[in-house]
């Protein structure tokens, strides 16, 4: 599991990198992320944060070469420093989210809100002339009322928004192991194995069977919160 700096060139090859060199503690994150998605928000949100991290923020920074300098004096803890850094994003960004999640509700919210307050206007604007001072004030009420609204509901709905977005995360990461695993190990052929050669030489044949393998795990994913809602 030594990561090489010299491996690392763009965010689209340090993404490949990652997940291939250290795939013994991806994989089991990535099914948790499937069949446990009801499981705990908490424990969820950890995950997706420590994936988040590992997949996306290790390889962007590492595109940039003064973060490539920097990490190459310390090559040989390379893989401890990654681990490191995605479990404490992991820890901040159960925080992070709820925030988050906050935010984009009353954006969310807020938008249709000021649509529907101008809306009203340019429909009751006969009704709205003898209170021209008020008429202003409406989209604004609207996007304030309706903002706090949404966001309140998203915030209640938290846990569900979460186990989504950990089933997804999860089918995508299980659907490339899957497909990694059985080229590399079983030396079955799938369009050429080009995907052993990294993500950008996938084959129409290989993208097929991750797309295959990403409804299938989906599938398990929705089926078990589906499950355990009812129970």
């Amino acid at each position: 599991m030594n990561l090489s700096i010299e491996g690392f060139s763009s965010v689209f090859s340090n993404f490949y990198l990652l997940i291939t060199s250290n795939w013994i503690f991806m994989l089991p994150i990535a099914f948790l992320l499937v069949v446990l998605s009801k499981v705990s928000s908490k424990l969820i949100i950890f995950l997706l944060g420590f994936y988040s991290a590992y997949t996306m923020m290790i390889p962007y920074m590492m595109s940039f070469s003064q973060v490539k300098d920097f990490m190459s004096q310390f090559s040989q803890y390379n893989s401890i420093i990654f681990l490191a850094f995605a479990a404490l994003i992991g820890i901040l960004f159960y925080f992070i989210i709820k925030v988050a999640v906050g935010i984009v509700g009353f954006l969310l919210g807020g938008f249709i809100g000021y649509f529907l307050g101008n809306s009203l206007i340019v429909i009751f604007s006969e009704q709205l002339k003898q209170f021209e001072n008020i008429s202003y004030y409406i989209p604004w009420g609207c996007l304030i009322i309706i903002g706090i609204i949404t966001a309140v509901l998203i915030s209640k709905n938290f846990e569900t928004i979460t186990a989504i977005i950990s089933i997804v995360s999860g089918s995508l990461l299980m659907s490339f192991y899957s497909l990694f695993l059985l080229e590399k190990h079983t030396g079955m052929k799938i369009g050429g194995n080009t995907l052993l050669k990294g993500l950008e030489n996938v084959s129409k044949s290989e993208g097929l069977m991750l797309l295959f393998c990403f409804i299938i795990y989906c599938s398990l994913g929705f089926f078990i919160l589906s499950r355990k809602k009812r129970a």
